[in-house]
């Protein structure tokens, strides 16, 4: 008796078949696509954890504020300005995924180097981010604009608006160093943080 041969039609061979190389390659880049969608959306993850230390700070800071009005009758003014160029703990390089700065060193770019630590703000540890507080009376427009990362979609309030004391908290980071900044922001005349560039 043949094995390889059928015995309904002896004429017909029963070999065994394998992959085909287009099968292999169509095989191969499921899986590459497969990886690329999982390393995607692990960095998504990672990003996504460090933009929640921006929105833990700014919420200790908005409450820091609320306290330090409680004591002294006012917000605490303690940034030049929103930018890049005002960001405290660090200046000039906000930081990134790779680089931590520590909180509570004196601010360089302050009228008052130790005006950051006027405020009951307590990180856990090190952060990523860079941040900016300003602060002003009833009746008053806050002295700088609006962050360009919010282009026509936010606008500070009429002055005639501004019925009580109000302040404004910004974060920076660069979180996957690309020079492109994910920007959070939050208001005393707004229960919403902001967000731009998020995933940047």
């Amino acid at each position: 008796m043949f094995t390889g041969m059928n015995a309904a039609n002896p004429s017909v061979v029963h070999r065994k078949r394998g992959f085909t190389l287009v099968e292999l390659m169509i095989v191969v880049a499921i899986i590459a696509v497969l990886a690329i969608l999982a390393v995607v959306g692990y960095r998504k993850l990672i990003t996504s954890s460090h933009t929640a230390e921006a929105t833990h700070m700014i919420g200790s800071i908005r409450l820091a504020q609320e306290t330090f009005h409680a004591e002294t009758g006012q917000y605490d003014n303690i940034s030049a300005g929103l930018g890049p160029g005002s960001l405290y703990p660090s200046q000039n390089d906000p930081p990134n995924d790779k680089k931590e700065t520590s909180w509570g060193m004196a601010c360089g770019n302050c009228a008052d180097p130790q005006a950051w630590n006027r405020l009951p703000v307590h990180p856990d540890g090190a952060v990523r981010f860079g941040y900016t507080t300003m602060a002003g009376v009833a009746n008053s427009a806050p002295q700088a604009g609006v962050p360009v990362q919010f282009p026509g979609t936010v606008q500070w309030p009429a002055i005639a608006n501004i019925t009580s004391d109000w302040y404004i908290v910004t974060a920076y980071g660069d979180l996957d160093g690309n020079g492109t900044y994910v920007v959070l922001m939050g208001t005393s005349w707004q229960k919403d943080i902001l967000v731009a560039n998020e995933g940047e």
